[in-house]
């Protein structure tokens, strides 16, 4: 009668191995569609959008590259936690998918806060008088003083969204690779 080996160590790593590369591959189609669903601006905010394994990005040097028109999709392994992380990097990536109260903005250092005219949606003073905003001298931008109450903004769920969507599919899919990965090992 045979004995079987029991080799637990190789065991593990196989699976964590097989794990991590389902993981990353499901994390690339959940980023896929949290990206398609992301508001588009200038397409900072999509560019910025990285899959990573082993630790987060540097937040500031994929934004420096998202905003410089790369983009970052695949971050690559870069640490050494058995983990797989999908992440938008710009300073504004959470206030876009969570929303954001009303509060009020003012400035320190600029004489106005200014809007671009092609944004801007309500009524102006071309001359300046009266309670409407005027218009700047080249006439490009609306001023709107030094205070203004932003009237808050729900959020989009961009990553949320695709991430609930996809979990189960992901789940069934890395346990299915970490299952063929321990019989191809034999």
């Amino acid at each position: 009668m045979a004995k079987n080996k029991w080799r637990i160590k190789e065991a593990v790593k196989i699976a964590e191995e097989a794990a991590l590369k389902a993981l990353r591959t499901g994390a690339e189609a959940i980023l896929t569609e949290a990206i398609d669903e992301t508001p588009i601006e200038t397409g900072t905010l999509r560019r910025s959008g990285t899959v990573t394994v082993g630790a987060l990005p540097d937040g500031a040097q994929v934004y420096e590259a998202a905003e410089a028109g790369t983009d970052q999709k695949d971050g690559g392994t870069i640490g050494k936690e058995k983990a797989v992380y999908i992440s938008f990097n710009t300073p504004y990536a959470l206030v876009v998918h969570e929303g954001a109260a009303p509060h009020k903005i003012t400035v320190d250092t600029a004489k106005s806060l200014a809007v671009p005219v092609r944004k801007w949606k309500g009524d102006v003073n071309p001359y300046g008088s009266g309670k409407l905003p005027m218009l700047s001298k080249d006439g490009k931008y609306v001023l709107l003083g030094r205070s203004v109450n932003h009237p808050g903004s729900t959020g989009f769920k961009y990553l949320e969204n695709a991430f609930n969507r996809n979990k189960q599919k992901v789940i069934k899919y890395a346990q299915a690779q970490i299952k063929k990965a321990l019989r191809d090992a034999d």
